[in-house]
């Protein structure tokens, strides 16, 4: 059995913070992004989905919002996001 000590317990602690953060983070920015599209800031929505996704990559509902945003302000840029996807 592995001894963890004071400092270990306290590192991993602090990782383990982080990564909640991060992942919430994440969802309060597709959240307000979704906020964004309803008041017709298309623009601002998508660059909320864009940060939410710097914090966690495939989160689906960060791509769907961006998804929304895009179809809303240019199908073409829409179909950039979505042909990965596919």
């Amino acid at each position: 059995m592995v001894e963890l000590n004071n400092k270990t317990c306290i590192i991993y602690c602090i990782l383990l913070a982080e990564e909640s953060m991060t992942y919430h983070a994440a969802i309060v920015l597709s959240n307000l992004s979704a906020c964004h599209i309803k008041n017709g800031n298309c623009r601002e929505a998508i660059s909320d989905c864009n940060k939410a996704l710097t914090y966690v990559p495939h989160n689906t509902k960060g791509e769907c919002t961006a998804i929304a945003a895009y179809t809303r302000e240019c199908y073409c840029e829409a179909w950039v996001t979505l042909y990965p996807l596919i």
